[in-house]
């Protein structure tokens, strides 16, 4: 007879600028939960910086521009109602710039990782996750973002990313932050990690899993 062990179910919650004024249909991992009925919390800079996601077991971050740049799609109605709404709440919050609240977003996310919790990270969520810790203290915004230059001689620090490194910065009206996701091919299995790992595809999407394990069936 097979013997299947059963887990406690996770905690999930989706970090998503979804409310009443956005309706962030793009996700697809939010799209798979509903399908399959697996219940989760939608999160966002305000319950990070409460200190909320001591809550969950796994977080999802999608589509997201940790840098401050509003994901450089500034012509988009939902990016503008978006961009308005993080610059009230970086302002609500005292912040200065909405780059500086998000730094500390991704600082948050980065001790939930070490903290034992899974962090999956796809699309710009990726890139710009380890782009902002790596300048922090720097300004690499610029001035049609956060009103200012942006430095000219910025040395990013590698040693405090989670997933990429020895990447640069792509120009400001550029689609793509860096050169981070330029890689070549990547063969994954599925096995038991340790704590700390991450896993990192050169199309963008990084997987930060921290917990236990890996479990396949």
């Amino acid at each position: 007879m097979n013997i299947v062990r059963l887990e406690t179910a996770p905690k999930v919650a989706v970090y998503s600028p979804k409310n009443e004024l956005v309706n962030d249909d793009t996700d697809a991992v939010i799209r798979v939960l509903d399908y399959a009925e697996i219940p989760y919390a939608i999160i966002y800079d305000e319950e990070i910086l409460n200190n909320e996601l001591i809550k969950f077991d796994w977080v999802h971050l999608h589509h997201e521009d940790f840098t401050g740049q509003y994901g450089r799609f500034s012509r988009r109605e939902s990016a503008i109602i978006e961009a308005k709404i993080q610059e009230a709440t970086a302002q609500r919050l005292g912040y200065g710039k909405v780059s500086s609240m998000k730094l500390d977003v991704a600082k948050k996310n980065k001790g939930f990782c070490a903290g034992r919790g899974y962090l999956f990270a796809m699309c710009s969520a990726a890139e710009t996750f380890d782009i902002a810790l790596s300048a922090e203290g720097l300004d690499i915004i610029d001035c049609m973002y956060d009103g200012d230059d942006a430095d000219e001689e910025a040395a990013l620090e590698f040693t405090k990313t989670l997933a990429f490194e020895n990447f640069t910065l792509e120009p400001s009206l550029n689609r793509k932050f860096s050169t981070s996701t330029r890689a070549g091919p990547i063969f994954l299995r599925i096995f038991e990690i340790s704590f700390g790992y991450s896993i990192s595809l050169p199309s963008g999407i990084s997987c930060l899993p921290c917990l236990r394990r890996i479990m396949s069936i």
